[in-house]
């Protein structure tokens, strides 16, 4: 599994670990999962006792991994007590002597496989990695032995504590008041959901699936970002720097004694990297096709809010934390404008803003019909048919929803136009005889109307005339009020005897959306 650790970084102590003899490993006989012949302890005598230890590895199922099993010792050294090969469900159950007043009891995991919760990239793990887990020798009978990328940073703090001079048992309780602090819950006990395969809750268990779903949600960005194969890129090559990172006993991106900041892949790791990265991570999770959990942001952003708050003593005093998705979305839309009329198709675009980004918009409509009653991505650009829809009042609205379930919506009013505009008034009337008297000369002979529209206003007027000649007239048009304009055009007959003079125009009139009324105008004119 590919890393890109910084060179000349100082690695975190090393724990003494005590090989078995070849007369415990024919004892033991390897331990894969056997249950061992030991003689059981008397009642009421301390001591070692023949006790069954179950778990599960997971980042992920963690498939055919090998689990080495020891228990400290008052000196401070690790007695090895078997091992035991994880199941297809990355389970392991292994029985031997532990002694229950003992020190504490370390599982730790090395090698198998497992399918990458974000990418669902087969990743295996190589030489150099591993998954830790401390547990008091008391809890061994009553808990559920877990082992995961978050165990293993606990039991890093425990094991530099105890680097450092602390007892076993004290070391492992500060690490996990500590890590308690932090998640709520503790990493080493308690199992883990499987948000890929069904239904989770938000507590503990289900929170700890979706936190490791937000590891491997920013592990397989960071690859993205780098355009790596998918699961190159893993929780488990970032575990290592993370181990690092907390030698020092604090999460701040540094390893102890060095000011270059720790990177995995360009990714620079700092305080937040597990407090505002890994929730936001885990909401975007959240959206995913792989979230089968039913797990929402609104039943989970509260608990990932408080995870990225923390100031507890894994973190440094500053700078302060923030949130995963401290703001609500921006949306925007360009297309239509609001208070604007429109007729016929128009072009419509929006587009929302986020800083941890977008999940959905989806825009609905009211006096409108959009294709399947709504439309959604972001940006959203599509057309709209004002002509299925009556004139009057319309508006669109689009709601962006962010990743952490933060919503906001932009709303544009505007008004449709699919009624034309109304030609009234004629002077001479339509259809009538103009008769003002034979003047033996040519009569200028004027024409004057009204064009009205109640919505988006009327524009112009145009007349051609189609009998006795084909021509377009000049006219003349003036705005009277927002509602109301007034027209007038000239002709000219010659005289003729005061014989009948028909004459017949077209008088088209249009409204500011361009919805058209067209008018057949005839006059008889004696001269």
């Amino acid at each position: 599994m590919p890393k890109n650790p910084s060179p000349g970084r100082p690695r975190r102590p090393a724990f003494v670990r005590l090989a078995l003899s070849a007369s415990l490993l024919l004892l033991l006989g390897g331990c894969k999962g056997t249950t061992l012949t030991f003689p059981q302890t008397p009642e009421g005598l301390n001591g070692p006792s023949l006790l069954t230890a179950s778990g599960v590895s997971y980042d992920g199922p963690i498939v055919g991994g090998t689990v080495a099993v020891g228990q400290y010792q008052s000196d401070g050294s690790l007695l090895p007590l078997g091992t035991v090969t994880t199941d297809r469900n990355g389970n392991f159950s292994i029985t031997s002597l532990f002694d229950p007043a003992g020190g504490p009891i370390s599982f730790t995991l090395t090698g198998g496989s497992t399918i990458d919760i974000a990418s669902g990239a087969t990743v295996t793990f190589t030489t150099g990695e591993s998954l830790t887990t401390l547990l008091p020798a008391e809890d061994l009978t009553r808990a559920t032995v877990v082992l995961t990328p978050f165990s293993s940073l606990e039991a890093t703090e425990a094991q530099t504590l105890i680097a450092q001079g602390s007892a076993p048992e004290a070391a492992l309780t500060q690490a996990r008041s500590d890590w308690n602090q932090f998640l709520g819950f503790d990493p080493a006990e308690v199992p883990p959901s499987n948000l890929l395969t069904g239904p989770a809750s938000a507590n503990a268990s289900g929170i700890y699936g979706l936190l490791l779903a937000g590891l491997s949600q920013l592990t397989n960005h960071i690859g993205t970002t780098k355009s790596l194969a998918p699961g190159t890129a893993n929780p488990m090559g970032l575990l290592t720097l993370l181990e690092e990172d907390e030698g020092d006993g604090v999460f701040n991106g540094l390893t102890p004694g060095n000011p270059t900041p720790l990177t995995y892949y360009g990714y620079t790791l700092s305080s937040e990297t597990l407090r505002q990265d890994l929730t936001a991570e885990a909401l975007i999770f959240l959206w995913s096709g792989q979230n089968q959990s039913g797990l929402t942001p609104a039943l989970t952003d509260g608990i990932l809010n408080g995870i990225a708050l923390n100031t507890g003593p894994l973190f440094p005093p500053s700078p302060s934390p923030s949130l995963p998705d401290p703001g609500t979305p921006q949306v925007a839309i360009t297309n239509p404008v609001s208070g604007l009329y429109y007729n016929g198709t128009i072009g419509i675009s929006a587009s929302a803003t986020d800083s941890l980004g977008i999940a959905q918009m989806v825009m609905t409509g009211q006096n409108v019909e959009l294709p399947g009653g709504s439309v959604s991505g972001n940006p959203i650009i599509t057309s709209l048919d004002t002509t299925k829809s009556p004139s009057g009042p319309a508006s669109l609205s689009a709601t962006a929803t962010d990743y952490a379930g933060n919503t906001r919506t932009a709303t544009v009013a505007f008004i449709i136009d699919n009624t034309p505009p109304v030609l009234s008034n004629l002077s001479p009337a339509n259809g009538s005889i103009y008769a003002p008297g034979c003047t033996g000369t040519d009569l200028l002979v004027t024409v004057t109307g009204t064009l009205t529209d109640t919505l988006s206003g009327p524009s112009t007027v145009q007349v051609q005339e189609t009998s006795p000649i084909n021509t377009a007239i000049g006219t003349t048009y003036t705005s009277v009020n927002s509602t109301t304009g007034s027209f007038s055009f000239n002709f000219s007959v010659p005289p003729n005897g005061c014989a009948d003079n028909p004459v017949a125009f077209t008088i088209n009139g249009f409204d500011n959306v361009q919805n058209e009324t067209s008018l057949n105008y005839t006059l008889i004119v004696k001269n």
